[in-house]
């Protein structure tokens, strides 16, 4: 539960947006530093990112 309210957080944080958005520039590249130590951004991944890969696969 908590994971999937972290996610939450990371899906409506504006930063974040601003950085999935526009992945390849100076301010989303300085952001995957900071993501590491994100536990919102984590929780996003894990929660969010695995569902995007399985489909691709398919």
């Amino acid at each position: 539960m908590l994971k999937k309210v972290l996610a939450f957080v990371s899906l409506i944080c504006p930063v974040c947006n601003i950085a999935r958005r526009f992945p390849k520039s100076k301010f989303a590249r300085m952001m995957q530093k900071r993501e590491e130590n994100c536990p919102a951004c984590k929780a996003y991944q894990e929660t969010f990112c695995k569902k995007e890969k399985k489909e691709e696969s398919k």
